[in-house]
C-alpha cells in the first residue's frame, strides 16, 4: 500500500444515468472496465446497478444534478406540507422556516388521527 487515500468521485443522478446509459450500449464489455472508463470502483457500478430504479425514477422527476438520493420518513407529511407551501407561494404569502416545522407538526397529527 502506498499510504495515499482514494479520491471520493461522488456521482450526480444525471451522470448515473450516463453510466447506465453506456451500460445498456455495451454489453459486451466487462463491468470492470466499464467502472474504469467511468473512474469509479466496480463496487459503485454494483450499485448504481442494483438502485437503476430508483436513480430512474429521481432522473425523471427532475432531481438531475442531486448527488445524494434520500427517502422520506413521513411522506404522507411532506407531501401535504409541499402542496400547502405551493399554494401560500401562489397567494404570495411568505413562509417562514418556523411556520414550515408547526404546520407539519400540524399535519402529522392530523394523518395520525386519520389511522
Amino acid at each position: 500500500m502506498t499510504g495515499e487515500k482514494r479520491k471520493l468521485n461522488v456521482l450526480s443522478v444525471e451522470d448515473k444515468i450516463k453510466v447506465l446509459k453506456f451500460l445498456d450500449e455495451n454489453k459486451l464489455k466487462k463491468k470492470v472496465e466499464i467502472a474504469a472508463y467511468f473512474k469509479i470502483p466496480s463496487s459503485t457500478l454494483s450499485t448504481i446497478i442494483k438502485n437503476r430504479e430508483t436513480i430512474e425514477k429521481n432522473y425523471d422527476a427532475g432531481s438531475k444534478k442531486k448527488m445524494k438520493i434520500r427517502n422520506s420518513t413521513y411522506p404522507e407529511v411532506e407531501e401535504c406540507l409541499r402542496k400547502w407551501f405551493v399554494q401560500c407561494r401562489h397567494q404570495n404569502l411568505s413562509v417562514s422556516e418556523l411556520m414550515l416545522q408547526q404546520k407539519a407538526e400540524d399535519f402529522e397529527k392530523e394523518l395520525d388521527s386519520e389511522q
